[in-house]
């Protein structure tokens, strides 16, 4: 796991140990980590350009991303998420295309994780009960 994604990896397991009464928010966070790890693992099992070098770049973000929904069950009374799981890409056929598609999914994945980490932060600070 990369030094990044551990530090977020950890930042985020901390605040969901405090965090367990905001259901919602959480279990829309967790809605949006299945949708991305699907679509992940749905790219990696097209035929790809460099099989190599997308794997390692994916494969730490898969692993952080899974760590996160097996460590942290947010779900509550059992429910699950398969709906962003079939909900994930269906990736075509042509290695260009997808490829730039991933890169936007990857910019937007970025954008995701900075607002989970500030929605986490918010929520663990308990400014929102004042």
């Amino acid at each position: 796991m990369c030094a990044s994604c551990s530090s977020l990896y950890r930042s985020l397991l901390e605040s969901i140990a405090r965090l367990r009464d905001n259901s919602e928010c959480l279990r829309n966070i967790m809605k949006d980590l299945a949708y991305y790890a699907a679509t992940f693992d749905s790219y990696l099992q097209t035929p790809l350009q460099n099989p190599v070098n997308t794997t390692a770049v994916l494969k730490p973000v898969q692993d952080t991303i899974r760590s996160l929904r097996e460590n942290c069950s947010l779900m509550p009374n059992g429910e699950n998420d398969s709906s962003e799981v079939n909900n994930a890409k269906i990736w075509g056929n042509d290695s260009f295309n997808n490829r730039l598609e991933m890169c936007n999914m990857l910019r937007g994945f970025y954008v995701r994780a900075i607002t989970i980490n500030r929605a986490m932060g918010y929520i663990s600070s308990g400014d929102y009960r004042k």
